[in-house]
């Protein structure tokens, strides 16, 4: 579906025709499925969520004014709706960006990174797990990732990076357990 083949289905989608919506929802629900699950880690908490996200888009279709794609707002939907479940939950669970992948791990070696990679994503806010999961799963770019948040790039670049330290100390933390058990 190209740019203008889009807004063409949006015009009619912002007239009612039901038909237009459902190819909105067929091409972005997928994606917005996998984002929003990677971060609530519940299948049933993350179709209730994609759910609400459209309902909310069809709701304020007309308030859509095309100053970004429409992907972009619909995922800023999205993203909003998840982290306000994550912060009413009050436990941020999450799904690594590798076991969301559609490519198996040859060996256990590869098994293990991910089980320690996935338990210290567990050690990130909301918005630090958003901005890595945009920038890695999704192959967001920076002005992508603030764009979709709607945030300055350097609010993305400052979540990265307290994200990363985070991991990398809680990676080393996981790792020194992990060898004092093995002796």
């Amino acid at each position: 579906m190209t740019t203008e083949n889009e807004q063409i289905i949006i015009a009619r989608a912002r007239q009612g025709e039901e038909e237009a919506f459902t190819l909105l929802v067929n091409k972005y629900g997928p994606r917005l499925q996998q984002m929003v699950l990677a971060m609530v880690r519940n299948p049933y908490d993350a179709e209730d969520i994609v759910q609400e996200a459209f309902l909310t888009a069809l709701q304020r279709l007309e308030t859509f004014k095309g100053d970004s794609s429409f992907g972009t707002w619909l995922y800023r939907i999205a993203y909003n709706r998840t982290i306000d479940t994550l912060r009413r939950q009050r436990e941020v669970t999450v799904e690594t960006v590798y076991s969301s992948s559609r490519e198996e791990p040859s060996d256990f070696g590869q098994l293990d990174s991910k089980a320690e990679i996935s338990k210290a994503l567990e050690v990130l806010s909301p918005e630090q797990l958003g901005v890595v999961f945009l920038r890695h799963y999704q192959d967001y770019s920076l002005r992508e990732i603030a764009a979709t948040l709607n945030v300055p790039i350097g609010t993305v670049k400052s979540r990265l990076y307290y994200a990363y330290s985070r991991l990398q100390a809680e990676l080393s933390k996981i790792r020194e357990a992990e060898q004092k058990w093995s002796i």
